[in-house]
């Protein structure tokens, strides 16, 4: 059986082992407070058709078709094309623009079809706000090649995934907007979240001057290091019981017992993780016995001291651990660590790090390399050339700043898929890089209780982009953001403060109200 045969059966086999895409917590859920997007339609300079098989030495369009205007979706004329050599793209153009480009991205190892269902929604919804849409599959399909399987041996696969496709459909779309319409876009806006995150720091620090503002949620950044922080977690928690759900219970109980109100309020919401004091060594209680819900084996708790203390190389913190407050459970039952850590078949840590090792971190690739066998001492100095295309860890937002281009990134606490402390620490290496001028351009936000791009213990729905589209067109920059429940107009809220500024309880009224919450440094 090959590799990829065996990944897919055993993702077949795994419920919901790993999602095609990560989507994310705002996807347009408001609108610009500055600015009337449908102010000024634009009509189409020409037919659908006029761009049906136009090919050049680069791309080709094989199909052009004006698809008719549902309830939510207006006419808009889409193509789908290839770029050379398997990059498959589709761009649509509504036939009353609003003159502005968006673009999508990507999550996990992408390959997500242009049609599929986590991808649609999000071209839909712009379109239906009058945007012309971008997306590419990045050059192969997950269906096909799952995870990493793609890059296998394949230097050309990996550029493509890396940034060369993501760039290439960019500037492809943008001149089929003007061929369309006659007129170039007026303002350029990238939205993505995990891999879409690191895709638009990709054009950040890459391609400055494709697009106006940037929405990078979650952004796995040090995609190197977060691949051998999932190999250490995968190896600590096969190192003892499989925790059960009561115990997950129990530790949620003891960490926001100890740090829920930290913040000022009592609220199930943890502001800032790292201000908890939690040690699962002294703070947990050990089994005498077998363990059971409410105590731990020693060799469960020998394990939480490595993930929550962080993957060690040469004796020194190489990557740090967990943040408490993914432990508590959201209302379908599910924690922060469910299927990301503990799953009742291989986690999604255990399935992203296996699979990277395997197919992208060493030249040449090694089928008979054990990844479980990781040196963490000597091994990650061998990660080179994937690191150098992949990782987008410059702190130097220089050229970006001198183009304009505005960029809102954030976290949620409780995020066990990336690290938020990476997003923390990225920042911290901007500001120490850029001084001040950095929040000319770029604002940090962390979500408590939020899990990986959405979902979670609190209200999770940011509309980050109608934030990023106020700071470039009307020069509002977000002093703050407010995440909401989903679903629930009227429901709980909460304040979102750019770090390092951190909400605070201001002691009256409801804890749930963003209105009572406050900024403070």
């Amino acid at each position: 059986m090959n590799r990829t045969h065996f990944l897919a059966s055993l993702l077949a086999a795994t419920p919901l082992a790993l999602p095609a895409v990560a989507q994310n917590a705002h996807s347009f859920s408001g609108a610009p407070e500055t600015v009337d997007l449908m102010a000024s339609p634009v009509a189409p300079g020409g037919s659908c058709e006029d761009l049906a098989y136009q090919t050049t030495y680069d791309y080709t369009i094989f199909s052009a078709a004006l698809i008719p205007a549902t309830e939510t979706v207006p006419e808009h004329c889409r193509l789908d094309g290839v770029i050379r050599p398997e990059v498959r793209f589709q761009v649509n153009l509504p036939t009353a623009w609003n003159g502005r480009y968006y673009m999508h991205g990507n999550g996990g190892f992408a390959g997500a079809q242009p049609d599929s269902a986590g991808r649609g929604q999000y071209r839909d919804l712009a379109l239906a706000k009058g945007f012309a849409t971008a997306y590419t599959d990045t050059g192969h399909d997950s269906d096909v090649d799952p995870l990493g399987t793609f890059a296998f041996r394949d230097l050309a696969a990996e550029v493509d995934y890396t940034y060369r496709a993501i760039y290439l459909t960019a500037i492809t779309g943008q001149a089929l907007v003007e061929s369309y319409y006659g007129m170039p876009d007026s303002h350029s806006y990238w939205d993505g979240c995990s891999t879409g995150g690191r895709q638009g720091l990709v054009f950040a620090q890459r391609f400055p001057e494709v697009f106006d503002g940037i929405v990078a949620g979650a952004p796995v950044l040090n995609f190197t290091d977060i691949m051998v922080e999932f190999v250490w977690n995968t190896l600590a928690i096969e190192s003892a019981e499989p925790f059960t759900a009561g115990q997950l219970a129990t530790m949620s109980d003891v960490v926001y017992g100890q740090c829920d109100a930290l913040d000022g309020a009592e609220d199930g919401l943890i502001t800032d993780p790292r201000a908890c004091t939690f040690n699962p060594a002294t703070d947990l209680e050990q089994c005498t016995g077998d363990a059971g819900d409410a105590c731990f084996s020693e060799a469960q708790i020998a394990a939480l001291g490595k993930i929550y203390g962080g993957t060690m190389s040469g004796g020194e913190v190489y990557f740090p651990g967990q943040p408490v407050s993914a432990e508590k459970a959201d209302a379908d039952g599910n924690s922060g660590w469910n299927f990301w850590l503990v799953n009742e078949g291989p986690s999604r840590q255990a399935l992203y790090g296996q699979s990277f090792m395997e197919n992208m971190a060493f030249v040449p690739d090694d089928p008979s390399r054990d990844w479980r066998a990781f040196d963490f001492d000597a091994d990650p100095a061998k990660i080179t050339t994937i690191r150098k295309m992949l990782d987008t860890t410059n702190p130097d937002l220089g050229r970006f700043h001198e183009a304009g281009g505005k960029m809102i990134t954030y976290f949620g606490w409780a995020d066990t898929a990336l690290n938020p402390l990476m997003g923390i620490d990225y920042y911290e290496q901007v500001r120490a890089t850029m001084g001040e001028t950095a929040d000319d351009t770029y604002r940090f936000f962390t979500v408590p209780g939020m899990f990986h791009c959405r979902g979670g213990v609190g209200p999770e729905q940011i509309d980050a982009m109608s934030a990023v589209i106020d700071w470039v067109e009307g020069g509002k920059a977000p002093e703050t953001l407010v995440a909401k429940s989903k679903g629930e107009p009227d429901g709980a809220s909460q304040l979102l403060c750019p770090y390092p500024q951190k909400a605070v309880f201001g002691g009256a009224g409801a804890p749930t109200d963003a209105a009572n919450w406050s900024c403070e440094q």
